[in-house]
């Protein structure tokens, strides 16, 4: 039998509105937990949608709210694969980051705190783009 996995307590205590802004943008004490039950929760969708995307050899892709990047090594399957995180939150930003060190440090992989609003990217910079349960936000 597999051990369970850890994952860190979310503040049983949070209000629905103080729990949606958590999802909005995790910040503070309860953003590592809100990043793993985002992953445990969107994991199916996340794996399809990538799937759908098709990422091919040497393409760049960029994800709008990777959240904590979890499913970044997904995205960097093919062969010279590159990709850009943009997520509002400093913190899940910051979790991306050590999550993926290796990519980020072989050049593979970046993470950027921006708004989808307003993209810090040229035209035409990316083959693919993922959004997934952000757009509500």
């Amino acid at each position: 039998m597999a051990a369970a996995a850890h994952h860190p307590r979310m503040d049983p205590a949070l209000t629905p509105e103080a729990l949606a802004a958590q999802l909005r943008r995790p910040a503070g004490a309860d953003a590592e937990a809100t990043g793993a039950r985002m992953n445990e929760a969107n994991a199916a969708v996340n794996r399809r949608a990538i799937a759908l995307l098709g990422v091919a050899a040497g393409q760049a892709v960029l994800e709008i709210g990777p959240g904590n990047g979890a499913f970044v090594p997904e995205l960097l399957i093919s062969t010279g694969s590159r990709y850009v995180g943009l997520d509002w939150s400093p913190e899940m930003v910051a979790a991306a980051q050590r999550r993926n060190a290796q990519a980020v440090a072989a050049g593979r992989a970046r993470f950027v705190e921006g708004d989808a609003a307003a993209l810090p990217f040229r035209d035409a910079a990316f083959d693919r783009v993922l959004s997934v349960n952000t757009l509500y936000f």
